[in-house]
């Protein structure tokens, strides 16, 4: 739990600086902060689905966070990076029609 909230707070981060950075107006933060949201949890969801069709072939004797393998800590930045991609890329998109 304590990944996915740092994930989480990333992804608004992620929102709020490009806001911050290009001088967005109330509905610019609003329309990030959104974007950058639904991008997260799309990265999410496509993160799990790896994940299901990884974890059989591991053949791991228990859940992988219990097994401290170090496939764990590759995966928890892995996952971290696709996150933040996944927060730009709909605010690269959004930006693209802005101008």
């Amino acid at each position: 739990m304590t990944f996915m909230l740092v994930f989480v707070v990333v992804m608004l981060t992620v929102a709020i600086y490009e806001a911050w950075s290009n001088g967005r107006g109330a509905i610019g933060w609003i329309g990030n902060i959104l974007a950058s949201a639904f991008g997260g949890l799309i990265a999410v969801a496509l993160i799990g689905v790896g994940m299901d069709e990884l974890l059989p072939h591991l053949h791991l004797e228990g859940s992988l966070a219990s097994s401290q393998h170090p496939l764990k800590y590759v995966l928890v930045a892995a996952i971290a990076v696709l996150m933040v991609l996944g927060s730009w890329i709909p605010l690269w998109t959004l930006n693209r029609f802005r101008r």
